[in-house]
């Protein structure tokens, strides 16, 4: 009894520690899933799977199921953070607070005195700024 035990325990150590996703990146286990497959990964996994069928197999379930196979939501491509809002007029003070208001749910009074106001940025000059 002793040595079946051991032995599925040995097993379940074997194929937790074959997919490549989890060994080079457990802080991505159960990350919420970006769609986007990591390429250097699904590749460890891919020779694992031309090498030993069943090992490259187990690999790839793995990784899919714990989620570490994909990038984090930060490499996407899309930009889940920024909404961009167009429009035909030109933007006075008034007409940017209903639309920050509508779009946004904020109330804000671009008027007063504790407002500050600074040059516009482009949307990459925002990136760099949230990212320091």
């Amino acid at each position: 009894m002793k040595k079946i035990t051991s032995k599925l325990i040995l097993l379940a150590l074997i194929i937790n520690l074959t997919a490549c996703g989890t060994l080079f990146y457990p802080e991505r286990i159960g990350q919420r899933h970006s769609n986007e497959v990591d390429i250097k990964i699904a590749v460890a996994d891919g020779i694992g799977l031309l090498f030993f069928i069943v090992p490259g197999l187990i690999a790839f379930a793995v990784d899919f199921n714990n989620g570490s196979i994909y990038l984090p939501p930060r490499y996407g491509s899309n930009d889940k953070g920024v909404k961009v809002v167009t429009t035909d007029r030109e933007i006075d003070n008034e007409y940017l607070e209903a639309m920050l208001d509508q779009e946004f749910d904020i109330q804000v009074d671009l008027d007063a005195s504790s407002t500050l106001i600074d040059k516009n940025m482009s949307l990459d000059e925002i990136r760099l700024l949230n990212a320091s």
